[in-house]
């Protein structure tokens, strides 16, 4: 799933918007934060709309999927999966 999203839970956006807050950044190797990745905005129901900012380590897939649990979310970004809580923004796995 590349774009929207049925729960209204995410949206993936084209890029960076260059004002509002600061996204999150999530790598998995600590490195390229300071670059676009894969842009999805977040519309947690507790708490309020944020944006997070995903590296890729390889090229691959690229998209968003509700996990099986109905509250997280797995984030893919060229090949690299991220499991992410949208209500503490916390990376999970």
């Amino acid at each position: 799933m590349s774009e929207g999203s049925t729960t209204g839970l995410f949206e993936v956006l084209p890029g960076l918007s260059g004002v509002g807050p600061y996204p999150e950044q999530f790598s998995a190797t600590g490195k390229g934060t300071h670059r676009e990745g894969f842009v999805v905005r977040f519309h947690p129901h507790l708490s309020e709309s944020w944006v997070g900012n995903f590296q890729s380590v390889l090229h691959g897939f690229t998209g968003v999927l509700l996990h099986p649990d109905g509250r997280t979310v797995i984030v893919v970004s060229g090949g690299q999966a991220y499991h992410v809580d949208p209500e503490t923004r916390k990376l999970l796995a």
